[in-house]
């Protein structure tokens, strides 16, 4: 989430499959730099490889949306959405607008699904989208979203989803070869 002097206020998605260099490890996927020594060492390469400053890092726990919106939002996504994870409970929504819990909601920003990882990026994008419009609609859901981080952060989020200018971007990335049997961004 993103506030500045020259640009609209912003939430800008960078893909969890993105090569970059690790400092003190080597080339990895985003995700796969948690592992090491946790947020930081990932927000310390994201500025590395992008120049940017990173203020505050602030982590969700899985059931923090659940907890934080408790009614239904709508999602307008590009590609369907389906999970089987080998049980007898599917996750799928159909492309275009559907109305989903705060739950299905946090599995299109967690869940990889089937699909590229350009759809899974555009997913991303669209479960944002509908945070920030949660937010709009009822502000107290960014103090229950970010209840540990304090009123300055929730505040943040606030202004950005009220914002007439404001947008959810994704960082640019196209396919790369990592040497392994996944494709990095």
């Amino acid at each position: 989430v993103s506030i500045g002097p020259n640009s609209p206020p912003s939430v800008i998605v960078i893909p969890q499959d993105l090569l970059l260099s690790v400092p003190g490890f080597g080339e990895y996927r985003l995700g796969e730099a948690m592992v090491f020594e946790g947020p930081e060492l990932v927000s310390l390469a994201v500025t590395n490889a992008f120049g940017i400053r990173i203020d505050r890092l602030v982590l969700l726990p899985r059931g923090s949306l659940a907890a934080a919106i408790t009614t239904t939002v709508t999602v307008d996504l590009a590609a369907p959405f389906f999970v089987d994870d080998g049980t007898s409970i599917e996750r799928q929504l159909p492309a275009g607008e559907s109305q989903v819990t705060a739950d299905l909601l946090e599995d299109l920003l967690v869940e990889e699904g089937a699909g590229d990882p350009f759809e899974w990026i555009q997913r991303q994008g669209t479960a944002w989208r509908a945070i920030l419009g949660a937010v709009e609609s009822e502000p107290r859901v960014a103090d229950r979203l970010l209840a540990t981080e304090g009123a300055d952060a929730a505040d943040l989020l606030v202004t950005v989803a009220g914002a007439d200018d404001s947008l959810v971007a994704t960082l640019p990335v196209e396919p790369a070869n990592d040497g392994g049997n996944r494709t990095a961004l």
